[in-house]
C-alpha cells in the first residue's frame, strides 16, 4: 500500500471499501441519479435546486466511506462504551486499516493521534480501539 507523505510528517494513508460500502454507495449515487443528470443538463438557475440535495447525498457518501452504520444508524448496535464486534471493524475499509495501523504502530513511547468526526463517527473509532491494549484519551469541544 502506498501512501503520500508531506513535509508536516502527516500521511494521507488510501484505503479500500468493504463490499458492503460499494453497495450502499451504489445505492446512495442510483437514489440521486436523476438530480445529478438535471444538474448537468440545467442552466444555472436549475442547478441551484439541485445543489442542496447533492451536497446531501455527498455528505451521505462520506459517511459510508468512513462506515455504513454511520448513514445505516439504524444497523448499528449499541455500543455503550463496549468494544465493538469484530463485524464492525470488517464492516469498513478504513477500519480495518485503523486497526492494521494500531497494531503496527502499538510500541513503547510511541504516542498516535487518531483525529475523526465527533458523534458517532468517535464512538465507532473508540469502541473498535478499546480492546486493543492501547492507552485511549478521546478529547472532544465541549
Amino acid at each position: 500500500m502506498s501512501f503520500a507523505a508531506r513535509p508536516s510528517r502527516d500521511y494521507i494513508l488510501p484505503v479500500g471499501m468493504t463490499d458492503l460500502q460499494k453497495k450502499v454507495t451504489s445505492a446512495v449515487v442510483s437514489s440521486n441519479f436523476s438530480e445529478i443528470l438535471s444538474y448537468f443538463d440545467g442552466n444555472e438557475q436549475t442547478r441551484d435546486v439541485y445543489k442542496e440535495k447533492l451536497k446531501r447525498m455527498m455528505v451521505d457518501l462520506n459517511l459510508v466511506a468512513t462506515h455504513p452504520f454511520l448513514l445505516l444508524s439504524h444497523l448499528q448496535p449499541n455500543l455503550g462504551g463496549k468494544r465493538a464486534p469484530t463485524s464492525i471493524e470488517n464492516m469498513s475499509g478504513m477500519f480495518q486499516s485503523l486497526v492494521s495501523f494500531t497494531k503496527k504502530f502499538n510500541k513503547p513511547n510511541q504516542h498516535v493521534a487518531i483525529v475523526c468526526a465527533a458523534g458517532q463517527t468517535t464512538d465507532l473509532v473508540e469502541s473498535v480501539l478499546s480492546d486493543r491494549a492501547l492507552r485511549i484519551s478521546r478529547y472532544s469541544r465541549p
